[in-house]
């Protein structure tokens, strides 16, 4: 498939602006990408914040989501070469 029949069939499954339009590819389509740009929302809001009420919450959250993101993409290698919980029986 050529590069521009490729970005077509992107444009027409992913609309919006070219923010837009990764960002959904991203949550659609790589594992832990719905955490990793849930986590990076969460990030900005506290930084342009500026105040953090308490740090301690606020990076075990962040940790929980990190933990989050890596075992999708855990998942995803594991499922890609039929390894750990996906070998075939």
């Amino acid at each position: 498939m050529p590069q521009d029949e490729n970005f077509k069939a992107f444009k027409a499954k992913y609309k919006g602006t070219s923010r837009e339009q990764r960002n959904k590819a991203i949550r659609a389509e790589m594992a832990g990408g719905n955490q990793t740009l849930d986590l990076l929302e969460l990030v900005h809001k506290v930084r342009t914040r500026q105040s953090i009420d308490n740090p301690r919450d606020f990076l075990e959250l962040v940790e929980d989501r990190l933990h989050e993101i890596r075992e999708a993409m855990v998942e995803e290698v594991e499922r890609r070469y039929q390894i750990g919980r996906h070998q075939p029986k």
